[in-house]
């Protein structure tokens, strides 16, 4: 296992994402980047569905690049823009590595960023559930 998931804080447009990207290029690593203010529910396994007379919250399917490699890097941009039904999630992929039904390997890292917050409050975003905030390490 990786280890700890890690957040990076940072000024929006200084390239977190671009960075994480040819990082996972060079290594030659799936990367999938989450980003809660612009994917839907489903990306995030929140979404229940009827299957076999019970709900389920099925795995996203971007996952499967992650089942096949066994590693890589799911990265939660913006982290602190997502909305407050995401918290669920958000804390089962930080805490469990878990999203939906679907469990990572051990050889698959969760990275995420934020803004500052007085910057993020303007998007609508706010500061990480104190929950979150210790189930990751915080890199500026």
């Amino acid at each position: 296992m990786w280890g700890l998931p890690l957040l990076l804080w940072g000024l929006p447009g200084v390239a977190k994402s671009a960075v994480l990207r040819q990082l996972a290029r060079s290594n030659g690593l799936p990367i999938e980047v989450l980003s809660p203010a612009a994917r839907g529910e489903g990306a995030f396994g929140v979404t229940p569905v009827p299957e076999g007379g019970r709900m389920t919250y099925p795995r996203p399917d971007w996952t499967d690049k992650f089942e096949h490699a066994k590693r890589g890097i799911v990265f939660v941009d913006e982290i602190n823009l997502a909305a407050t039904h995401y918290s669920g999630a958000l804390l089962g992929l930080l805490g469990d590595r878990i999203l939906g039904s679907y469990q990572f390997a051990p050889g698959v890292r969760i990275l995420a960023a934020a803004n500052p917050i007085d910057i993020a409050a303007a998007s609508g975003g706010w500061d990480l559930s104190a929950p979150a905030a210790n189930r990751i390490g915080h890199l500026d």
